[in-house]
């Protein structure tokens, strides 16, 4: 069974691809209380198995980096990321933007290089391992399309970089 490491998980559908990948997986989901963590199991897709779950403080290399050590431990490797993290940001003028919504999406950034970045060896040697990443398909403002941006070029050069080792990355869009 693959061993799927899903962190910042919240519960909302996701894409019909994206949620392929986690079917006849386990699925190890970090949030941030054992209550959203129990909760957000049983919102998993169906075909998926719940392995279990880190509480986390946050998106910081310091709360993601035990959590990805804890879920490989636990499946005996990591043989996908799913990143799919809840970001909302519907102001569509520069002005209206919200500070706390602008720094929620280059947390997000950060937090996936960086799981990516403590993934990635635990990943290295498995069949067919999967870095898998949702973007928004239409971005409503200025943050929505610098994380697009931003993301699309990690993606691909990660694409580029990874496919040498065999490991696929992947784009799915709400």
């Amino acid at each position: 069974m693959r061993g799927v490491f899903f962190p910042l998980a919240h519960g909302a559908p996701l894409p019909s691809g994206m949620a392929a990948l986690l079917e006849g997986s386990s699925v190890w989901l970090t949030a941030r209380s054992e209550d959203e963590i129990s909760r957000l199991s049983e919102a998993l897709p169906q075909g998926a198995d719940f392995a279990g779950g880190s509480v986390t403080g946050g998106a910081a290399l310091a709360d993601l980096a035990p959590a990805v050590i804890e879920c490989a431990e636990a499946l005996g490797g990591v043989d996908a990321v799913v990143f799919a993290p809840a970001l909302s940001s519907k102001e569509r003028l520069f002005l209206d933007i919200s500070p706390d919504d602008f720094a929620a999406h280059a947390a997000a950034l950060s937090a996936f290089f960086e799981i990516c970045k403590c993934a990635l060896p635990y990943m290295m040697g498995r069949e067919a391992p999967v870095i898998a990443a949702r973007l928004p398909a239409a971005p409503a403002n200025l943050t929505e399309r610098m994380y697009r941006a931003a993301m699309e070029s990690m993606l691909g050069d990660m694409a580029e970089e990874f496919g040498a080792f065999g490991v696929s990355v992947q784009k799915f869009y709400d």
